[in-house]
């Protein structure tokens, strides 16, 4: 009975990301968090532009691979959710950082694609446009004829994206993204770091949040003026919005 339940638990893990979300060594009960006993954690927004305001008091950082599955799932779901209810009203600033896995053949390009579209401002929108259409591309024998049209469609100059992505410009960037993502304790996509500013969150409430369902995949960090929580996997709207109302956006 104990070996059926750990493969049914394990399977479950498998459901909300690619490779099995990190186990955040944090997942404490809701009854043994304090704010004694929280590690510490430093992770960056990278170089990659915010979407949002950049007043907005919660940061949000998002590790994740173009060509997975659940990341897809996030962007399309949960995290569009999130956009229109806080990013939208100033409450929430987004950041993406790239973390490709080596097993998926097509996330690294994917997100060189990204990054090029940037020198033409289009960052968010080719972003969109891999995550939306994420079937249609992954599938596909020919790439780089689904790259142009996308380039096409969101205006873009074709021969400086065609440059960029075949001299592999930002290349050290997806790395020490990854890198990054690894040092903060990323295994696996999505991981989301939701950092919330100590001097607006209820911390009773944030202890509540983390004691629900979605808990056990929840991880508490803080860092010198935000409780920073990791969230990984692709959970429902409702998992991300337990933790933002947490915080007083007056």
């Amino acid at each position: 009975m104990k070996k059926i339940i750990f493969v049914l638990l394990a399977f479950s893990v498998l459901l909300m990301g690619c490779i099995g979300p990190f186990n955040p060594q944090q997942n404490q009960t809701n009854s043994t968090i304090n704010e004694s006993n929280i590690a510490n954690l430093s992770v960056g927004v990278g170089d990659l532009p915010l979407l949002g305001k950049s007043s907005a008091p919660v940061t949000w950082i998002e590790f994740s691979d173009y060509q997975c599955p659940y990341c897809a799932k996030l962007v399309t779901e949960g995290g569009s959710q999130v956009k229109s209810s806080y990013v939208d009203s100033g409450k929430v600033k987004m950041y993406f950082r790239d973390f490709p896995l080596y097993f998926h053949e097509k996330a690294n390009e994917a997100a060189l694609a990204a990054r090029c579209a940037d020198d033409q401002g289009k960052f968010w929108d080719m972003h969109d446009k891999l995550y939306q259409n994420q079937q249609t591309w992954t599938t596909s024998a020919n790439f780089t004829g689904v790259l142009e049209g996308y380039v096409g469609e969101l205006g873009m100059d074709k021969a400086a994206f065609d440059s960029c992505v075949a001299s592999s410009k930002y290349a050290s960037q997806i790395s020490n993204d990854a890198a990054d993502g690894k040092a903060a304790g990323v295994s696996g996509t999505p991981s989301v770091f939701i950092l919330l500013p100590k001097n607006k969150t209820n911390f009773t409430e944030l202890k509540s949040a983390l004691g629900s369902g979605y808990g056990p995949y929840m991880g508490l960090y803080q860092d010198d003026d935000n409780y920073i929580v990791m969230v990984a996997g692709a959970f429902p709207y409702t998992a991300f919005q337990s933790v933002l109302d947490t915080v007083s956006y007056n």
